[in-house]
């Protein structure tokens, strides 16, 4: 919590819209709304990785598949399904249905998309969830998917010419490497303090990835490449590509910025562009216990914040802080032992440090970490960033 404080003692004032539910209902666990079982695909490099040729329902079905096979369960016991998409036209509706009817899921099943930019796998968790909660369903699928081999950021769609003549409306047309290098400008955030944030990131992330704790989460995806030679042969994508065990800090700060001349982002220090597919089996906890299902965490709150489209990397900032006290607290296990599973949340948080929103969050998979400790999801905050998504691939697999 100590680093949201930090974030927000430099904002000035609370940005309008901020929308916060806490999803639990009181006193009856039995309508909690719990987290059943992930999986994703491998995350790999855009135009240039594993699946620069894998088209994005591939990634989906292959998700989505996975987790019914490893649950052994049917398909048409899913009562929704919401797939989180950006750079497909309709926010990947014809994909997702396709991505459906590929897994072996029938059309009893109604499916749909939603676009929140790089927030979209998040809010596909958000919106599943509420479906459970106002009961239209027990059981659903929320799912993330992009392809930014086969799709760029690029033309904005039809917006009118006299959106220039207002200030905010013109700010949605910054480029996003821009945006950061605003918030780096803003907020005082150095060169140097990314370049340690982006070794550290890394050094985390190898060691995770060496540890075998992604495994378990990762759906290897057999697909078409064709390398430089222009040969095309078959391969299986097993691991993630964007990490890079052998960063160090001076190679780093040799890295020119990106997008400014004088900038400090550089490809060092951000994001990836990625390709890549998730999928999350939500559940009420009394449906998933007349099921057999397992319970791997519960999703207590979630927030979602509009902030000024000029620095838009600020929203985590204000959305987490809004979840966790939606929640009554924070994390488990910040401070002593987590209670066990089934007991009251709103008894043991704390006050701790906020929860990793981005892939290569080191400690290992959901699954993994609330098999063995006990834990809880607490919160899953998202942002309203208007603005288009460039730098990674949202997926919902771990908003812990």
């Amino acid at each position: 919590m100590h680093r949201a404080r930090v974030v927000l003692s430099h904002l000035q004032g609370a940005p309008r819209g901020l929308r916060a539910q806490n999803t639990a209902a009181p006193g009856d666990p039995d309508q909690d709304i719990v987290v059943v079982h992930g999986r994703r695909t491998p995350i790999c490099k855009a135009k240039r990785g594993g699946f620069k040729e894998t088209a994005p329902d591939e990634l989906l079905s292959a998700v989505m598949s996975a987790v019914l096979k490893d649950l052994n369960l049917s398909p048409d016991k899913i009562g929704d399904i919401c797939v989180g998409n950006v750079l497909q036209p309709g926010a990947g509706a014809l994909v997702a249905r396709i991505a459906q009817f590929m897994s072996g899921i029938p059309e009893t099943v109604p499916n749909h998309t939603i676009n929140r930019q790089c927030s979209s796998g998040l809010q596909a968790i958000i919106d599943i969830a509420g479906g459970i909660r106002n009961g239209s369903y027990d059981l659903g699928l929320a799912c993330g998917v992009e392809s930014m081999s086969l799709r760029s950021v690029g033309q904005p769609g039809d917006i009118s010419a006299r959106s220039m003549d207002f200030q905010k409306a013109r700010d949605c047309t910054i480029p996003m490497g821009i945006t950061s290098e605003n918030v780096a400008e803003r907020f005082g955030v150095t060169r140097q303090k990314q370049d340690m944030f982006a070794l550290s990131s890394q050094q985390k992330a190898a060691a995770a990835q060496q540890a075998g704790r992604f495994r378990n989460e990762i759906v290897p995806v057999t697909t078409t490449f064709t390398d430089d030679q222009g040969n095309s042969k078959t391969i299986t994508v097993t691991s993630d590509e964007g990490v890079r065990a052998s960063t160090t800090l001076e190679g780093l700060n040799k890295l020119r910025p990106a997008f400014k001349e004088d900038g400090s982002t550089t490809a060092g220090n951000s994001s990836q562009v990625s390709d890549g597919a998730a999928a999350v089996l939500l559940a009420k906890r009394s449906t998933a216990a007349q099921l057999g299902l397992p319970v791997i965490g519960v999703l207590r709150s979630y927030a979602i914040v509009g902030v000024p489209p000029d620095v838009m990397g600020i929203g985590p900032a204000f959305a987490i802080p809004a979840a966790l006290e939606k929640a009554g607290g924070v994390l488990r296990g910040e401070a002593g032992d987590p209670p066990g599973e089934g007991q009251s949340q709103r008894r043991s948080h704390r006050t701790g440090a906020s929860p990793g929103l981005h892939r290569s969050a080191p400690d290992g998979h959901l699954a993994e970490r609330a098999e063995t400790q006990g834990e809880e999801v607490s919160a899953a905050p998202a942002s309203s960033k208007y603005k288009p998504s460039g730098q990674r691939t949202v997926t919902p697999h771990n908003f812990y």
